[in-house]
């Protein structure tokens, strides 16, 4: 099996139009560098195993697009994995489905994640724009009890520039600079082949939507590497087309597993009696996702609300 550079792992979930987008612009653009694109269909119906075939027919017959039907939706780490599986890159990146780039980027990002001092180099994220052009923001610092509390009663629609809020959030990193961090938005991150399964396992599968790129962060820090996030790059993010179309309610559910999950691994002793308050308040929580369904509201999620915030922090000074 030959090796690659890269491996680009992008799971589809019903956007099949911009799937397509996403990966003619990578054909399209990069050049000076051995790929693949890793396609993993989580919609169930395999609608793409039709529709690749017939703009990208000569990147399926040599290998550089990959096709796997899931069948089902597996859920974004399960998928993930699968797609990493039959990748043959010496780096991964993983790409969200809605997504496009601009230019010739992975290269540059090829070569900066491995200028980077060996023994410490864990993930690396990039910077993502909204379709306007305005920096979306990815990146974040750990989850603590008060701010998780406070977002799963939707307070942090109104307390985002307010602490515990705003230093969960990152209102005041930087994305013109490069920076070691804590959390990265898992839309976009790439990582070592080699690193991803021999020392960081995968995607922790038990995570079916949200959280798995928390817990992957954490677990790399965990292990004594650095998390960078580096602006060199530029990638067009249309936020939200995959699973914004998901009622309120049940993505809230899959939020408040996550959440009790990611806290259930990594806190240690006396500390996870704090579940009981995610417990606790749970109902709550999926109760005004209930009554934001029944009235038809839109949800901001947590970048674009910390996006806006950031703006007007700006502004202001």
């Amino acid at each position: 099996m030959n090796k690659l550079d890269l491996s680009i792992v992008v799971v589809n979930y019903r956007v099949p139009d911009l799937l397509c987008q996403n990966v003619r612009s990578i054909f399209s653009l990069t050049k000076n560098l051995e790929y693949e694109v890793i396609v993993v269909d989580n919609s169930g119906s395999g609608g793409l195993a039709g529709l690749l075939p017939a703009e990208f027919s000569e990147q399926l017959e040599r290998g550089r697009l990959v096709y796997i039907d899931g069948g089902a939706n597996l859920g974004f780490a399960k998928a993930n994995n699968l797609g990493a599986k039959r990748a043959r890159g010496k780096m991964l990146l993983f790409m969200n489905p809605d997504m496009e780039i601009k230019g010739d980027i992975f290269r540059n990002i090829f070569d900066y994640y491995y200028a980077l001092p060996a023994a410490t180099r864990g993930l690396l994220g990039t910077k993502l724009l909204y379709q306007n052009g305005e920096v979306q923001a990815t990146v974040k610092r750990d989850p603590d009890l008060l701010s998780q509390l406070l977002i799963l009663l939707k307070l942090h629609h109104f307390l985002a520039k307010r602490w515990p809020v705003a230093k969960y959030l990152a209102l005041d990193f930087d994305y013109n600079q490069t920076a070691e961090v804590e959390q990265l938005m898992g839309a976009c991150i790439g990582v070592d082949r080699q690193l991803f399964w021999e020392k960081l396992g995968g995607w922790n599968e038990k995570f079916w939507l949200w959280w798995e790129d928390v817990d992957l962060c954490k677990k790399s820090r965990d292990l004594g590497l650095k998390n960078y996030y580096w602006p060199g790059a530029s990638i067009m993010h249309y936020e939200g087309k995959s699973f914004g179309k998901e009622l309120p309610l049940r993505k809230q559910v899959w939020f408040i597993r996550g959440m009790y999950l990611y806290f259930y691994y990594h806190w240690k002793g006396l500390k996870k009696l704090g579940l009981l308050a995610f417990l606790l308040l749970a109902p709550i929580s999926l109760l005004l996702s209930a009554l934001v369904q029944l009235a038809k509201i839109k949800p901001r999620g947590q970048g674009k609300i910390a996006s806006n915030n950031r703006n007007d922090k700006q502004e202001s000074k």
